[in-house]
């Protein structure tokens, strides 16, 4: 299914230079953008995770120890 969204003219410009020089389809690079931002959101969430683990002394050495 697909739906309309609305962005701003510099991105649509961004979008468009991307596809001159990579020969994507805008919904090809809109899809990979969106990948890789999913991809940064999970390593920062993991990230904040593992700091809170290691802020709990007991909780991370019995991580350590698995």
């Amino acid at each position: 299914m697909n739906k309309t969204v609305k962005i701003s003219i510099e991105t649509y410009n961004q979008i468009k230079e991307i596809t001159k020089i990579t020969g994507l389809t805008h919904k090809e690079i809109i899809k990979k953008a969106i990948d890789k931002y999913n991809r940064e959101l999970l390593l920062e969430r993991t990230d904040q995770a593992f700091k809170k683990l290691k802020q709990n002394k007991k909780a991370w050495r019995e991580y350590l120890d698995l």
